[in-house]
Parts: structure tokens; sequence; C-alpha cells
């Protein structure tokens, strides 16, 4: 059974898995957390998104698409693995994630530096 984080869906063994960088490590110490600490989205408040460590991606703007959260947290220095792939977002991505949450408040961590930014 997927156990969905504000997004992210959580797969058990044999089952297709949205988180990109490649399959689950499945426990039932992390089934058990996410049953505990997951809340229901309270629609009278604002919701917030934080997406950590990730690229633009359809899973990120699906989750966009879908909770339409008020504000949204995402890490954009741009990092990339030793062979170059990329590891976290960069402009580009940040271009995308602003493109598609026109309603809400976007806040970087691990930014860019301000002057390596050309809108």
């Amino acid at each position: 059974m997927p156990y969905d984080a504000m997004g992210i869906v959580f797969n058990a063994e044999r089952e297709k898995t949205l988180y990109i960088a490649g399959d689950t490590i499945w426990c039932e110490e992390v089934k058990e957390a996410l049953n505990k600490y997951s809340p229901d989205i309270a629609e009278q408040e604002k919701t917030l998104y934080i997406a950590g460590d990730t690229i633009w991606s359809k899973e990120v703007k699906e989750a966009l698409n879908k909770y339409s959260p008020d504000i949204v947290v995402v890490n954009a220095c741009a990092a990339t693995v030793l062979n170059g792939e990329r590891l976290i977002m960069n402009i580009d991505d940040l271009k995308e994630v602003l493109k598609n949450s026109k309603n809400a408040t976007v806040c970087c961590s691990q930014c860019l530096r301000s002057n390596s930014i050309k809108w």
C-alpha cells in the first residue's frame, strides 16, 4: 500500500515508486512514522510544500498542481554529482517552480548566488 506524504509517494516492495533517485528502501519503522505523523491537509490553513533535494520533474509539477500550496520551499544551489548529473534545482528549475506556483510564496534554501541569476 502506498503512503502519500504531501506528494511524495512511498511504496512497498515491487510497487512503482515516484522517488526519482531510485527504489524506496522500505521498513516498518518508516511506515509507522508516516501513518502516525502524516496529518490530513487542513483546508482552512495555509499549505506548505517542501521539495527538498530534487530537480524539476513531472512529480514536482503534479504535487504543485494537486496541492496548490501557499508556500513552496525548494533547495536551489544547482548541485551536481561527480559525473555532472544534476542533483538539486538550478535557475531553470526555479523558473519552472515560479511559473507553476503563481499564487505561492516561493522560498529558496541552499540558494544560488544572486549575481549568478540571469532572468
